[in-house]
């Protein structure tokens, strides 16, 4: 039986265009050998099983051939004049002190020896000390490569005199398609998602993710390997477990947030790795909002398009607040006692962010409305009075005649635009004190009209009753002009028929920036009764988010339909005591909001509202 050789070294690259995502290293490597203008010294440092010593050892063997296309075809050993030396055990001065003899003896075939020193990082600061003249004044014909996983622990000294090359982590659609190149040549089927979720779990090393594939295919009966098999024996948390998951927190429905959770808690996960499976999944969401930077999806094409349809939905202020409500569950998760109630509290509150968020909106401007009418009486009540330009005195009234005097004298009004207006009062005779007066008989009267500007005289002989005479404030001038109407909007006749009217609302949501409610009022069942229409709501946070919001809809709906029906929100598995409960409880907000806040009183009455509190 044939020795069985691990996938990353028997498909280990032997020439540069076969290393995998590091090109910008590769390509200045070649250009360097063709121009022969090779250093003497270079450090190779990056994370693990990124290709460091492999690019080393084609580096070897390109510089001894001068040439860096078909390496693996040339059937000449330089193996005498390539030394690779593992740093973590050979560290001290001595072994420094070795390679130092060495070094002086020239090789005996090709142009070059070459020193690999592999993790060299270990090296004592005393061997560095030993190594330091040598690195710095080699004899021409000797070229150390450094490699190391630890950059920062080496020397100044030393990284001064190489040339640095830093290697990154292999993105994931490198690494899949180098792992369908292996399963190919190796004649196994993978699913596509197996491919990603290998991928992903190596973390940017090549080397690490043929080493799990490895793994999983050698436990498999056939030479199929799916998406299943790969959740199973590494024991993950797949994709669409957050997608439901985001399903139900977006439609404020924790307790299926929390069943989903114990499920999860079952099969082994601890709380802190479904936070982060749970914020790398709303991460995902944001970046699938913006078209800038769907580049930085990764995963596969079931799942970007899933990611994709729920981003739709999904608010930015929803996803914003649920990755601040992770991250600060994060931090405080190993301080936490219970783990498990601490992961279920985060959920809730990501559940009810929205809820929250909205009630404390209301709340300011409620309480922003009444410091703009307090404010507005205390400038009322501060401020001085302004002598009036004209002052209308009403006529000494002789009982005994029930006639009303009245001076001829026109009085001229003499008022700038920037000044306040003062309108023009109408002066009428009472019918019973018509006695002594003809029909038409007018009595001289100074008046101001506001309905002109600059002001011109006021037409006089007009009338004043009797009885107007005992209402003082008819006669003093308005603090501010009449405001004219709001002109007529054409309205029509709604038909009756629910289509028509549901896409009304639901265009009026989406222009209203409210996506996530008309998603919701459209997953609801609706019902046409006589009093209206019923959306069914099926949980208790879900009525509560919609009822905030249907008002601002049976406005809108009123103004565009002369015979508009009345939305309504049911809540059809609620316990009548519960719900009872509910109720009376709102009643008590209610009433308690109205009696200490009167300016909210004035605010639904300038709208045009009241508050049942019988419902």
């Amino acid at each position: 039986m044939s020795q069985f050789v691990v996938s990353a070294r028997k498909y280990r690259p032997k020439e540069f265009h076969e290393v995998i995502g590091q090109e910008p290293i590769t390509e200045t490597l070649s250009r360097a050998i063709i121009a022969e203008k090779i250093a003497q010294a270079f450090l190779f440092c990056g994370p693990r099983g990124v290709g460091k010593t492999t690019t080393a050892r084609i580096l070897a063997k390109a510089v001894n051939l001068n040439k860096t296309e078909n390496l693996a075809e040339e059937s000449e050993d330089f193996a005498f004049n390539i030394f690779e030396l593992d740093a973590a055990s050979n560290n001290k001065v001595e072994d420094m002190r070795n390679l130092m003899e060495q070094v002086r003896i020239p090789p005996q075939t090709g142009r070059y020896k070459i020193y690999i020193i592999d993790e060299v990082h270990m090296l004592s600061s005393q061997a560095f000390n030993a190594f330091l003249k040598t690195l710095e004044e080699p004899p021409p014909y000797a070229i150390f490569i450094l490699a190391t996983t630890e950059k920062h622990k080496i020397l100044p000294t030393i990284l001064s005199r190489c040339q640095i090359f830093d290697f990154k982590r292999i993105d994931v659609p490198s690494i899949v398609q180098q792992l369908k190149h292996v399963a190919q040549a190796e004649d196994y089927k993978v699913e596509d998602e197996a491919y990603h979720l290998i991928a992903e779990t190596a973390d940017g090393a090549l080397r690490d993710a043929l080493s799990v594939f490895d793994r999983l295919v050698a436990g498999l009966e056939g030479n199929e390997l799916t998406q299943a098999s790969v959740l199973h024996q590494l024991n993950l948390l797949d994709w669409s477990t957050f997608a439901e998951l985001i399903e139900s927190l977006m439609l404020n429905d924790h307790g299926q947030a929390i069943a989903t959770f114990n499920e999860i808690q079952s099969q082994g996960f601890e709380g802190n790795t479904f936070m982060q499976g749970l914020a790398e999944y709303l991460r995902l969401l944001m970046i699938a909002k913006d078209a800038r930077l769907h580049h930085l999806m990764i995963g596969s094409a079931k799942k970007i398009s899933k990611v994709s349809a729920q981003a739709e939905i999904a608010t930015p202020g929803f996803i914003i607040n649920a990755l601040a409500l992770i991250n600060d569950a994060e931090i405080s998760y190993q301080k936490s006692l219970n783990k498990r109630l601490h992961v279920e509290i985060c959920l809730m509150r990501i559940a009810h962010a929205s809820q929250v968020i909205h009630e404390a909106d209301t709340k300011k401007k409620t309480d922003d409305l009444g410091s703009r009418t307090a404010q507005k009486a205390h400038t009322e009540q501060s401020s001085p009075t302004p002598e009036p330009k004209a002052e209308v005195i009403p006529p000494p009234v002789d009982l005994d005649s029930k006639e009303i005097a009245s001076s001829p004298k026109e009085d001229k009004v003499e008022e700038s635009r920037d000044e306040a207006l003062i309108p023009s009062f109408e002066v009428t005779q009472d019918n019973d004190s018509a006695e002594n007066t003809s029909e038409n008989e007018t009595i001289p009267s100074s008046v101001v009209s506001a309905s002109e500007l600059p002001p011109k005289k006021s037409e006089l002989g007009k009338r004043l009753s009797l009885d107007d005479l005992d209402t003082p404030d008819l006669l003093k001038p308005k603090d501010e002009p009449t405001v004219n109407p709001d002109k007529e909007i054409t309205r029509i006749s709604w038909d009756g028929g629910l289509a028509s009217l549901t896409a009304e609302v639901h265009k009026f949501l989406q222009e209203s920036d409210q996506t996530s409610i008309a998603s919701i009022l459209t997953n609801l069942k609706i019902t046409q009764g006589p009093d209206g229409i019923f959306y069914s709501a099926t949980a208790k946070a879900q009525k509560d988010l919609l009822e905030a919001q249907i008002p601002s809809v049976n406005q809108y709906l009123k103004k565009i339909y002369s015979n508009a029906p009345s939305l309504k929100i049911v809540f059809e598995e609620a316990d009548k005591a519960q719900k009872k409960g509910v109720m009376q409880n709102a009643k008590k907000v209610a009433e308690t909001m109205d009696k200490s806040n009167p300016a909210l009183r004035n605010f639904i009455e300038d709208l045009g509202l009241e508050i049942d509190y019988s419902a």
